[in-house]
């Protein structure tokens, strides 16, 4: 069955924290990206073969394959990506 996967909650070394894993510059160039093509952002914490979209991102916008997602029904799993 397709789904999309969302995190639960911001990791802990989310794109949208002072924890994150790159610098300040290259976080808010990739947000900008985000926002500026309604994308969302992989949480780095994704197993292989798996797209789990970053909580700190959706909570900025809610991208167009999640607003898709919604409106076609489609399963949303908010998945917990610290343990």
């Amino acid at each position: 069955m397709t789904k999309l996967i969302l995190a639960k909650q911001k990791c802990s070394e989310c794109l949208c924290t002072p924890k994150r894993i790159v610098s300040k510059e290259r976080a808010a160039q990739i947000i900008s990206d985000c926002l500026d093509t309604q994308n969302h952002f992989v949480c780095h914490k994704s197993s292989d073969g798996e797209i789990v979209h970053c909580r700190g991102v959706h909570d900025l916008h809610a991208s167009q394959a999640y607003q898709m997602a919604i409106r076609l029904g489609i399963e949303v799993e908010e998945r917990e990506m610290d343990t």
